[in-house]
């Protein structure tokens, strides 16, 4: 019945666009149209109909927020927050606009704000794991940890696989120095979704930071069977390998790093150190000055200290 009454309203389109040329000011006609973009997911075209409609009818709520939404979905944020705040004094009861409101906020970086939306959709009764987990990021922009990882859990809590909001969480922990709490979060997330490569590389992480060199390549390599364009993963593995003493396979591992992003600066100096522990100067000043040239905040220093000798 879905797919008959789509069809109904795709066929009616051309006919209510020429009744429009005779009845141009025809509020229900705008909006009807723009209802049919909308649910097409062409928000562009929709946004023509519904900014036509509030023309004429400019305190009707659904047209306005769906014209948010529509700013909302083509990425346009201050255009979004703009109609969701004209709907706020026409429905004050409705969750969804302010949590819709806070999330524009959000994308236009006011995460203060975007709290107290957030916050306010809640109370309205808007309490779903989303809802909490954009809370605890907005949270997170503010620097309030404390509460952000306290909604974190509360959407972890109502969804116990929201691998996101443990990511986010370990995260967090690991901003507020508890790296073994976040460990036990990377853990879980690998278990829920053994594909989740970047928990793999943080757990990684983890390991060379305990100097567990060993360990942290194999948490490395998982992550890069999974995504072989890592080239954070080939960088730090890289690390390891140095530091173990193993210099072809860093070297390889920084030149995958170098492969995938060639504007990093990191492995071309990290290299460079490499060679310099072969005693290779000739390979260790061509990828220095390499780093220097891509602005690594240490390169240029030993560059020119190397100069200057």
């Amino acid at each position: 019945s879905m797919l008959i009454e789509f069809r109904l309203h795709t066929e009616a389109k051309p006919i209510l666009q020429r009744v429009l040329i005779k009845e141009p000011r025809n509020f229900e006609l705008y909006r009807y149209l723009g209802d049919i973009s909308y649910r097409n997911y062409d928000y562009t075209e929709a946004l023509i109909f519904y900014e036509q409609a509030i023309k004429i009818e400019s305190n009707d709520y659904r047209t306005l927020l769906n014209l948010a939404n529509c700013y909302f979905a083509v990425g346009s944020y201050p255009s979004a927050v703009r109609y969701y705040r004209k709907a706020l004094p026409i429905s004050e009861e409705d969750p969804t606009l302010f949590y819709n409101l806070a999330n524009a906020l959000f994308k236009t970086e006011d995460y203060s704000e975007a709290v107290e939306y957030y916050l306010m959709a809640i109370t309205l009764g808007f309490r779903d794991a989303e809802i909490y987990f954009n809370l605890g990021n907005a949270y997170y922009m503010t620097g309030d940890y404390e509460n952000c990882l306290a909604n974190y859990e509360t959407a972890i809590d109502q969804r116990r696989d929201y691998t996101a909001a443990m990511f986010n969480l370990a995260n967090t922990l690991e901003k507020i120095n508890e790296p073994e709490r976040a460990l036990t979060y990377y853990n879980r997330i690998v278990e829920i979704d053994p594909r989740y490569y970047r928990a793999f590389y943080n757990i990684g992480n983890y390991y060379k930071l305990e100097g567990r060199l060993e360990r942290a390549i194999e948490y490395y390599q998982r992550a890069i069977a999974i995504n072989n364009r890592d080239e954070f993963s080939y960088s730090n593995m890289g690390d390891c390998y140095r530091m173990l003493g193993l210099y072809e396979e860093a070297e390889q591992a920084y030149l995958r790093a170098i492969e995938i992003d060639p504007t990093n600066p990191i492995p071309y100096n990290n290299l460079s150190l490499t060679y310099y522990l072969q005693e290779k100067f000739i390979q260790s000043l061509e990828y220095l000055r390499k780093a220097a040239k891509l602005g690594h905040y240490n390169a240029s220093d030993i560059l020119r200290n190397f100069n200057n000798n």
